[in-house]
C-alpha cells in the first residue's frame, strides 16, 4: 500500500506541474505542440494516479503506468544525449541516471498489479 501511495503522489505530482508549470518540461519535448503535449501528460498522470487505488481498475493502471514510462524513455534519453538541463540538474551523469530510472519505474508500476507481476497462468 505505500509502494502504491508513494507512486501514485509522484504520478500525481507531475501531472500538476504539467499542467501548472509546463515550462518546466518544454526543454524536453522536442516538437510542437508543447503546450497540448504538456495537457495530455499532465491529465494523463493524474488520471494513473487514481487509477492505482480502486481494485477493480489496480491492474490495468498499473500496466498502464507502465507503458507510459516506457514511453516516456526516449524523452529521457533525448534529454540525456543533448544534453538539456531539467530542474535544475545539468550534469550528464545525472540526466543518465535519471534515464535509467524508468526501469525501476517501469518495474515499479508493473509490481502494482493485484493478480500478476507480469503474467498469470488461467
Amino acid at each position: 500500500m505505500i509502494s502504491r501511495a508513494i507512486l501514485s503522489l509522484v504520478l500525481f505530482i507531475a501531472g500538476v506541474l504539467h499542467l501548472t508549470h509546463p515550462e518546466l518540461f518544454d526543454p524536453a519535448i522536442p516538437f510542437e505542440p508543447k503546450n497540448l503535449i504538456n495537457l495530455f501528460s499532465g491529465f494523463l498522470e493524474i488520471a494513473l494516479s487514481f487509477g492505482l487505488w480502486p481494485k477493480r481498475l489496480r491492474d490495468y493502471s498499473a500496466r498502464a503506468t507502465a507503458l507510459w514510462f516506457l514511453l516516456l524513455t526516449p524523452i529521457h534519453v533525448y534529454v540525456s544525449v543533448v544534453p538539456i538541463p531539467m530542474f535544475g540538474v545539468a550534469d550528464p551523469l545525472l540526466l543518465w541516471a535519471r534515464t535509467g530510472f524508468q526501469v525501476v519505474l517501469f518495474f515499479w508500476a508493473l509490481s502494482l498489479q493485484e493478480q500478476g507481476w507480469m503474467i498469470s497462468q488461467r
